[in-house]
């Protein structure tokens, strides 16, 4: 606006991360584009995480869903007909099949349930830095005669208590925080630094417990704690992922104040 453009400047406006842009925000860029001519790329993911909002009243008047998202329910953006579910118009929609990210046996989880099966790993499973990886802290995945060796994901079970103050709706496991420590100087003990490592809850207390652990214990390592909002968009070569919770009957809880993944598939998709 200050450098004055003339109003046919902008040919193209292209918006990255567009799903977690508030529609006002997306809008005010696009002002910039050509009326003659022009387009708008928005790029993003509408089944992941929305904008952020803090605001009720905001909320309510529909801000949490981005103007990718509104745009993709949209007819000219969904599937056309016939008994293909995948095909869209090109000339109004470009899909990002393959990953780059994951293992197979990662991605093809979120594939089937996010993505009607379309997505393609790139990671190889025979000779991939991923798969080295995986090989390298195999001495700490128990159990891994299991048919599958390659398989990127592991469980660990916690026999531990929800809990949470007075002042927070929020939640805490401090059985599961010291067991997430304790894998993470397993993995530290192996070469592992911590600056590729990450740390995922979905709760902002046990965010709060797991830091405190962490600068305490091994201050400036570089291992990222936080909750699901702030890893979109991010990679770590290894993700521990923190649930806290351990009793289903609380569950409730969690809707009424939006809380954990269970009752959000886009939480969880992230």
């Amino acid at each position: 606006m200050h450098i004055k453009f003339l109003s046919d400047h902008f040919t193209h406006v292209i918006i990255d991360e567009a799903g977690q842009c508030v529609e006002s925000d997306a809008l005010i860029p696009a002002t910039f584009l050509s009326r003659n001519k022009g387009q708008v790329i928005l790029a993003g993911d509408p089944k992941q995480l929305g904008p952020v909002l803090t605001s009720h009243i905001a909320k309510y008047c529909g801000f949490d869903k981005s103007l990718l998202e509104r745009i993709a329910e949209h007819e000219y953006y969904l599937p056309r007909y016939g008994t293909d579910k995948n095909d869209f118009d090109e000339r109004f929609v470009t899909k990002l099949k393959k990953n780059y990210r994951s293992l197979p046996s990662i991605l093809h989880v979120y594939s089937q349930l996010y993505y009607n099966n379309e997505l393609e790993a790139e990671v190889s499973e025979e000779d991939s830095k991923e798969i080295q990886l995986l090989q390298s802290i195999d001495s700490i995945l128990w159990n891994r005669h299991l048919p599958n060796e390659k398989c990127g994901i592991f469980f660990i079970n916690v026999n531990g208590r929800n809990l949470r103050t007075l002042e927070s709706s929020s939640w805490f496991n401090d059985e599961e925080a010291s067991r997430v420590f304790l894998f993470a100087c397993r993995l530290k003990k192996l070469g592992i630094s911590m600056q590729n490592v990450g740390i995922i809850t979905p709760y902002s207390l046990q965010v709060k417990r797991l830091r405190g652990i962490f600068d305490e214990a091994m201050p400036g390592c570089g291992l990222k704690v936080g909750s699901v909002e702030e890893f979109q968009g991010q990679e770590r070569d290894i993700i521990l992922v923190s649930t806290v919770r351990t009793n289903h009957k609380l569950v409730a809880t969690d809707q009424q104040f939006n809380l954990g993944f269970l009752q959000c598939p886009k939480r969880m998709n992230v």
